[in-house]
């Protein structure tokens, strides 16, 4: 059996939205969406929470999330990647000792799962043989931009 950490990332400093991970939305801040999927979840052993914030960080505790430790602020800015939040991730736990075989990515920014989502991702990825697995919804829409033409459409 597959040992599984879930990692959601969530920072305080949101520019665009200023608060958006914690915004109530349909009766509970946007991040329990998130973390009640993943605890839900039978393929995952543990749901962490990845913030800078002690404040979200009890919003997450609140929903039944781990947050064992406050990301450095260094890893909380406008240009951190994703991918240096899940190294960061690795690194504490390996420090700690724990052993997992996979890290399950889920953003707060996309509550809007089916129900099993994460088990059925889980157990694909084990059963493919590949490295990693990305979910992703078909999208119909017709994007467009601003030209000196007027609006032009960004597809052929």
């Amino acid at each position: 059996m597959t040992r599984t950490v879930a990692l959601i990332p969530i920072r305080s400093r949101s520019k665009g939205i200023p608060g958006k991970n914690i915004q109530e939305i349909a009766g509970k801040p946007l991040v329990h969406w998130t973390i009640e999927h993943c605890l839900e979840s039978a393929e995952i052993d543990r749901v962490i929470v990845s913030t800078e914030s002690e404040g979200y960080a009890e919003i997450a505790r609140s929903a039944g999330a781990e947050v064992p430790f406050l990301r450095p602020e260094t890893l909380a800015q406008d240009a951190t990647s994703t991918e240096a939040v899940m190294l960061h991730l690795d690194e504490v736990l390996r420090v700690q000792g724990y052993d997992y075989d996979a890290m399950v990515l889920a953003q707060a920014t996309s509550p809007v799962r089916r129900p099993g989502l994460a088990d059925r991702c889980v157990r694909r990825w084990e059963t493919s043989g590949a490295d990693s697995l990305l979910t992703v919804t078909r999208n119909e829409a017709f994007f467009w931009r601003k030209t000196t033409k007027g609006l032009t459409p960004t597809y052929d």
